[in-house]
């Protein structure tokens, strides 16, 4: 980048904004990157994918949709969400 600075006769600085400005500052992203390694399995049920994520329950809601705060407001327990994904037809 000097001699670039010194041929153009700008500053060091101009030059280095050039490369920062298009995403190009990091010698990592300069290589291609690699393809995404995709599989499926062979027949139906070879692999199934399951998530679980759990959901809290209110009686009331709270401050942030109401706006008023409380004193203490308390959950009255869970609820799960279950998702299975099969991985050669990928249908949930």
């Amino acid at each position: 980048m000097d001699e670039i600075a010194s041929r153009g006769g700008v500053s060091l600085f101009t030059v280095s904004r050039i490369p920062v400005a298009n995403g190009l500052n990091r010698f990592s992203e300069l290589d291609p990157k690699p393809p995404v390694q995709r599989y499926e399995h062979p027949h139906p049920d070879a692999m199934v994918h399951l998530d679980i994520k759990k959901l809290a329950r209110f009686r009331v809601p709270g401050h942030r949709v109401t706006g008023m705060p409380r004193k203490g407001s308390k959950g009255i327990g869970w609820e799960h969400a279950h998702v299975t994904i099969d991985d050669h037809s990928r249908i949930a």
